[in-house]
């Protein structure tokens, strides 16, 4: 029978599938005599088409190489809408009762294709959390309970794997391993994105990103102050609450964001003697950590009027005596007020403001003169201004911020936003528990797919020597090999298609001119058996084709022509210097020139010359005469989408024995059969997970 590549297979099935609904009057009587030798009614061949539409779908979902539920989808909802017509008419009982399981079945399968959308998204998540050891052991139910604790939804599943992704150095850290240190994470989120407190810090205008992108801020700056989980215990989600508030009084102090804020503090822990003092009074008393976040918030206040003070400020904080005297020229009380648990932040801003305003003004004239000195000593004259204008009316500035809008609209949009985040996050729930019948019923569906696949022509050989699949451009009949034992391994005649090969060299009688090994590259090639080592294929033109590919590849392509030979006839079993020797002689080539370089000519030669020593005597031939279609030469078997005369293939089908077909056809059947029970499987689980949850 002739073979049919697959493009011509999925055309097939598109054809017997619409033809029971709307083909001619031949394609359906057809159609009619194979379902009926099935046990198919004609009344029900108008919802048996559903299925084969669904395998057809799904068929050439995976042909377009989609995978998990985006290819199983279609065949959800048309197998159950198959589904409940089959329930109407072969069920027993009574009209209510099939009425109530069809439209169970109507409302499973949109649950069904959503659970399993789901489970493949958090799979997703799963994989990509678990590059960087954040994944946990927990699998599809931590991924799915983390990712809601963030408060995300599937459809924003990547911005959780982002996150943590981008902080799973500093998660480890904190948490001994980053899948820990990613549930501590999560937990503390949780509290600020759910209930009272994230409808707080939505009304404050804070964005679900930023509270989470707040919260390994704040998780890396404990990491420099040398604190982890255990240290901050159960505080973590006070903690990161007052570090957010923190970050927004100081983006309204100074305009900038709280990322660069956050990054900038992160910074200031590079001057050692600077961070020694923050790591000693955050793990102090409360006065002491209090005084921590006071030195931290006149640095991060500076620094966005002027670096260089700000660096000044750090040194001198950390001991440094010469940062410490350019600091008193300038504002006598700096120093002072920082280190003092007695003196609160605005007493300190309002006396630097005071200070660094009367410098300004009474040595404005010494930096007219001596700006170089001055500058040296004191700072820049444009820096001291900036420090000036930023912490101008200090009081009145912070009593405004972190003041929760009063406008209704802001407040009842957050609330809102916050209720349709957890009901979102129930829904999203409830789905999740059918993921695990969803998932089962894909995979049995995968498997149907697989079988229904290997039915048809073009799926990859392999699977033992001597089986062959359908390579696209071979006559018919061109797959079979049969062999009789021979001697050394070899073959004493192979049987191909309906010629049989005596005698002669094992590369003639194999088709396999450069005698290349039986594996994947070979069957990608076109290869139809194996002699027990060697390759077989159907034409010695593929099997040429075969060694020339294989010379211009990644493994060969940069090799000299002699390096090519040692490494195709390596030492153990040849001699390559005198392989090498040989072709050269016979052909005049340079063996110091690469093979991908030469000439077709000179391949063609080169090609030639490695036949003979690898063999290449002729036997004899038995059964037809004239060989193979010449259509075939030239044919590239690597390519799965080529038909040598995709219209000869079909009517050459028609010419032969329904027989064929018929076991081509029940085979089909036996795998929607297993398709259909998938969709039962699932309705059956989601019933019993939906009466536990009604129990509940």
């Amino acid at each position: 029978m002739a073979q049919m590549t697959p493009e011509e297979f999925l055309e097939t099935l598109e054809t017997w599938a619409e033809s029971l609904k709307n083909g001619t009057e031949a394609q359906k009587s057809d159609s009619e005599a194979m379902l009926r030798k099935i046990g198919v009614t004609k009344e029900l061949q108008k919802e048996f088409s559903k299925l084969g539409k669904s395998t057809v779908d799904m068929t050439k979902s995976l042909y377009h190489g989609k995978q998990g539920a985006e290819a199983m989808a279609g065949g959800f909802d048309m197998v159950a809408d198959a589904i409940q017509v089959l329930i109407a008419v072969f069920l027993p009982g009574s009209l209510l009762l099939k009425a109530a399981i069809s439209v169970t079945v109507g409302a499973i399968k949109d649950y069904a294709t959503a659970a399993a959308k789901q489970g493949d998204a958090t799979y997703k998540a799963f994989q990509d959390l678990n590059r960087v050891g954040a994944s946990g052991v927990g699998g599809l139910t931590t991924v799915f309970d983390n990712m809601q604790k963030f408060g995300y939804g599937i459809e924003e599943l990547d911005k959780m794997v982002a996150l943590v992704a981008a902080n799973s150095d500093a998660l480890a850290k904190f948490g001994g391993t980053a899948a820990q240190g990613t549930d501590a994470f999560a937990e503390a989120m949780n509290q600020l994105t759910h209930g009272e407190t994230a409808i707080e810090l939505e009304s404050l205008g804070k964005h679900l990103d930023d509270i989470n992108a707040a919260g390994a801020a704040y998780i890396r700056l404990q990491l420099q102050l040398g604190k982890t989980q255990k240290d901050i215990g159960d505080g973590l989600a006070a903690g990161t609450k007052s570090y957010i508030y923190d970050l927004n009084r100081l983006q309204e102090l100074t305009g900038a964001s709280a990322d660069n804020i956050a990054k900038k503090q992160q910074e200031a822990f590079a001057d050692s003697a600077y961070a020694a003092l923050m790591n000693r009074l955050s793990k102090g008393t409360d006065a002491d950590q209090a005084q921590a976040k006071k030195i931290r918030d006149i640095e991060s206040l500076l620094k966005e009027a002027s670096p260089e003070q700000a660096k000044l400020f750090r040194r001198g904080i950390g001991g440094d005596v010469g940062a410490q005297g350019s600091l008193n020229f300038t504002a006598p009380s700096l120093m002072r007020d920082a280190r003092s648990a007695n003196t609160d932040f605005v007493t300190t801003i309002k006396n630097l403001n005071r200070e660094t305003k009367q410098f300004a003004a009474s040595t404005g004239q010494s930096y007219e003169i001596n700006a170089e000195g001055m500058d040296a000593f004191g700072g820049k004259m444009q820096d001291l201004i900036a420090v000036s204008e930023i912490t101008e009316n200090i009081e009145e500035r912070l009593a405004k911020t972190n003041q929760a809008t009063t406008d209704n609209g802001v407040k009842n949009i957050a609330e809102t936003k916050v209720l349709q985040r957890e009901a979102r996050d129930s829904l999203q729930t409830f789905v999740q528990l059918g993921v695990n019948p969803a998932t089962d019923a894909l995979k049995i569906m995968a498997r149907a797919a697989a079988g229904v696949t290997s039915v048809a022509p073009g799926t990859p050989a392999g699977t033992g020597a001597g089986k062959a699949s359908a390579i696209p451009g071979t006559p018919a009949g061109a797959g079979k090999v049969s062999a009789t034992p021979g001697t050394s391994g070899s073959l004493a005649s192979v049987q191909i298609g309906d010629q049989t090969r005596t005698g002669g060299d094992r590369n003639w009688r194999n088709n396999n001119p450069g005698n290349i090994e039986y594996g994947k590259f070979a069957i990608s090639m076109g290869a139809i058996g194996s002699d027990g080592r060697f390759a077989i294929f159907p034409t010695e033109e593929m099997g040429r084709k075969a060694a020339d590919t294989l010379l211009k590849g990644k493994n060969y392509a940069n090799l000299s022509a002699g390096a090519a030979i040692a490494k195709w006839a390596p030492s153990n079993e040849n001699d390559p210097k005198a392989y090498a020797a040989s072709i050269a002689k016979a052909t005049g080539l340079d063996m110091g020139k690469k093979y991908a370089d030469m000439s077709p000519q000179e391949q063609a030669k080169f090609l030639a010359a490695m036949t003979k020593v690898e063999g290449g005597r002729a036997g004899s031939i038995s059964g037809p005469s004239g060989g193979y279609d010449s259509k075939m030469a030239g044919v590239s078997p690597s390519s799965t989408l080529e038909s040598y005369d995709s219209a000869q293939a079909r009517a050459a089908a028609n010419n032969q024995n329904s027989n064929a077909d018929d076991e081509r056809w029940q085979k089909m059947q036996e795998h929607f059969e297993t398709q259909t029970r998938a969709m039962i499987t699932i309705a059956d689980n989601t019933g019993k997970t939906t009466q536990a949850i009604k129990a509940q």
